[in-house]
């Protein structure tokens, strides 16, 4: 039985959403996918994502708020026509927020426009600066595992002080496991960035493709996605990281998404196998759900994830230097999950937190990922 968490949220009076505002939101949400999904990836992507984000992004992220806040805040039944409405809008107004800056990081002109090839030289520079700032302050035996899976040219090229031995090791890897080029390097060290704030149009436009049926957010975002991909691949197979256990991840559920993800969030449900990693960390400290002074909520984390026996990438090498102690991992795309009920978890894991709401996911072993789930599509 999922808890409830006593916030502003909960403790206000609900008035039930009228119609009127319902079909309102409904055709805001179809026009502005609408307008996503007609829009060409050209040389005036930058402009037309613009225009959209004018139009839509403000008035989705506040109605769509407004009709979250007329719900109680632990209604978590099957989906409604209201729940994927409210979750459709909050991943628009999410992506819109976010597209703008990309494409000031990255000029996207063309789907299959490469990453070195569309990236602004003052963001090029950020995350070389910011690679080479993380590997000067590593100890050496991460510098190694570093050297092993990164090319010598690449480190060559973002001028990455490695010494004769990193590079030495660097060489002698090349011909017997797989090693990220230097594109593969920025992507994953963009991804990883605590302040860049790539991964949220990233993962929204993904998202939008796969569940919303709009492919022009995974085209806008490939440059990077495709070498951030290609790099997972070769990193899975350097078995120093390559993680296997237990894994922590604070979520945001107090949005108008929270409803449709919590109808999920019940044991024996199965969860929509999402189309982007899922960032997570190995130190159940580092988790991001409400820090212990913090008042319940403040962080926007206000609920906690705990996978079980879950694969994933380590990724944290790759982090700016203020967040490697993070212990980043990477749960790899199209994994399918079920939820599981507390009475299933080793107590200690089950009294882990008192603060706010707890959830536990297991991958599905059998079988491929289905699509399971529902999207705004699916109702229009």
């Amino acid at each position: 039985m999922l808890r409830k968490v006593t916030t502003a949220a909960s403790s206000r009076t609900h008035h039930p959403a009228t119609s009127t505002q319902k079909r309102a939101l409904f055709q805001m949400t179809a026009d502005c996918a609408k307008s996503l999904r007609t829009m060409p990836i050209d040389r005036d992507c930058r402009r037309n994502v613009e225009k959209i984000k004018e139009k839509y992004q403000i008035n989705l992220a506040l109605e769509a708020r407004a009709m979250y806040e007329e719900m109680p805040y632990d209604a978590a039944g099957k989906p409604t026509v209201e729940t994927v409405t409210m979750a459709a809008a909050h991943e628009l107004s999410t992506f819109l927020m976010g597209a703008t800056d990309f494409l000031d990081f990255y000029n996207v002109t063309d789907p299959r426009t490469s990453l070195l090839s569309a990236i602004n030289p003052v963001h090029l520079q950020r995350l070389t600066d910011s690679f080479n700032e993380t590997f000067v302050s590593l100890p050496a035996d991460d510098r190694l595992r570093l050297a092993a899976v990164v090319q010598a040219s690449a480190f060559d090229e973002m001028g990455t002080p490695i010494s004769a031995s990193e590079r030495a090791l660097s060489r002698a890897t090349l011909g017997n496991l797989p090693q990220l080029d230097r594109e593969e390097v920025l992507a994953l060290a963009d991804y990883a960035h605590c302040t860049t704030g790539q991964f949220m149009p990233i993962n929204s436009g993904l998202r939008l493709w796969k569940h919303h049926q709009i492919p022009q957010g995974r085209d806008l975002v490939s440059c990077v996605t495709e070498k951030m991909q290609s790099g997972l691949d070769k990193l899975v197979q350097h078995q120093e990281f390559i993680h296997q256990g237990v894994l922590y991840k604070g979520v945001a559920l107090n949005n108008p998404s929270g409803p449709l993800r919590r109808s999920f969030l019940v044991p024996g449900e199965t969860i929509t196998p999402t189309p982007h990693p899922t960032s997570a960390t190995s130190d159940k400290g580092q988790s991001y759900a409400d820090p212990p002074l913090y008042p319940p909520g403040a962080s926007g984390r206000d609920s906690e994830v705990i996978y079980l026996d879950t694969p994933g990438i380590r990724i944290h090498l790759f982090n700016n230097k203020e967040t490697v102690e993070q212990k980043e991992v990477l749960i790899p795309s199209g994994i399918e999950m079920t939820c599981v009920s507390p009475l299933e978890v080793p107590a200690g894991l089950r009294e882990r937190s008192h603060r706010h709401p707890v959830y536990f996911l297991k991958p599905v072993q059998a079988g491929n990922p289905s699509d399971a789930g529902l999207s705004f599509q699916q109702w229009v």
